[in-house]
């Protein structure tokens, strides 16, 4: 495996051929079909073991790249490459146990998953601070946003009037995201080491994976909340594809979605102004818009989240940043 870089925890990757010699076995026969078996069949060294990179906890990752004409599973589900063999896996925040990595004929690659503690009971702070400048952060969490892609009830009739209703845009809105998210670009944006968003200063209102009370109900927080002044700007971490990009969405405000390949999806929420366009290519650092507060915020901050290639599959955008 490669160093570990500041702020990056490599997983304990165990391959069969590094295990230590385990004593002889009294030898047992299954019949002449094993004897004088071909190589070919045997494990083999594992060299792709060494371009892996990974965050191996709650909320983190796994990526590398294949040789050419090679494809892997995940506990015996394959995964999408990229033409070059790029590839991810992202762990969930309730993923517990192993992940097991395979490539016949190569031994398999085996990374335990570390739990984390997240943050329980984190109060949402709808009401703007008294005395609190227009413009400025508050104190508290400030977007109350949980699941983006919670689906809402489908419009049946629609009104004479050519403005939609809000329930009808809404489910308009709720489409869009969910077409965004199953985008599978060729790009290897999710192999880069990323950047934070945000160019300057900001404070963390509400972590990723915490739990969180509003109006007496738990939810679990998919995104990371990073607070600083409207206007601040925001840029791609890595690049990718846009795949959404709307200046004014019921919730969201101003949002937009890029693919980092194969719907490695980051999004960010509550602009205040969107400068990029679906379908444009985006490099590193590339401007994207604007902080903001806009939709369903109570100050100004970026909610940052990161769908590896699922609603289901949110993981934390910063284990990313080096």
């Amino acid at each position: 495996l490669p160093a570990a870089e500041p702020g990056l925890r490599l997983p304990e990757v165990v391959s069969e051929n590094d295990a230590p010699d385990a004593p002889p076995e009294h030898p047992t026969s299954t019949g002449a079909d094993d004897v004088g078996a071909p190589d070919s069949v045997l494990p083999q060294p594992t060299p792709w073991a060494d371009s892996l990179d990974a965050r191996a906890e709650q909320g983190g990752f796994v990526r590398g790249q294949m040789p050419p004409g090679r494809s892997i599973s995940v506990n015996d589900n394959a995964i999408l490459q990229t033409s070059s063999g790029a590839f991810y896996v992202g762990i969930g925040r309730d993923a517990t146990g192993t992940l097991t990595l395979s490539s016949a004929p190569d031994s398999p690659v085996r990374i335990a998953i570390e739990n984390r503690e997240f943050i329980e009971g984190q109060v949402i702070n709808t009401t703007r601070s008294a005395g609190q400048a227009p413009g400025q952060p508050t104190d508290g969490p400030m977007g109350d946003i949980d699941d983006l892609f919670e689906e809402p009830p489908r419009v049946v009739t629609r009104s004479v009037s050519t403005t939609p209703t809000l329930q009808e845009r809404k489910y308009q809105e709720w489409t869009a995201k969910t077409k965004a998210l199953e985008n599978r670009s060729d790009m290897d944006g999710f192999l880069q080491n990323w950047i934070s968003p945000i160019v300057g200063d900001w404070r963390e209102t509400s972590p990723w994976g915490a739990s969180r009370i509003k109006n007496g109900e738990v939810k679990i927080h998919a995104g990371h909340d990073m607070a600083t002044p409207t206007g601040t700007q925001l840029v791609a971490p890595a690049e990718g594809i846009v795949t959404l990009a709307s200046p004014d969405f019921y919730y969201e405000g101003g949002v937009v979605f890029i693919d980092h390949g194969l719907g490695f999806t980051s999004v960010y929420l509550h602009m205040s102004e969107v400068s990029v366009s679906e379908g444009d290519i985006l490099e590193q650092g590339a401007p994207i818009g604007k902080i903001g507060a806009t939709g369903s915020a109570s100050g100004p901050h970026l909610c940052w989240r990161l769908y590896a290639g699922s609603r289901d599959q949110a993981i934390n955008p910063m284990n990313l940043v080096r």
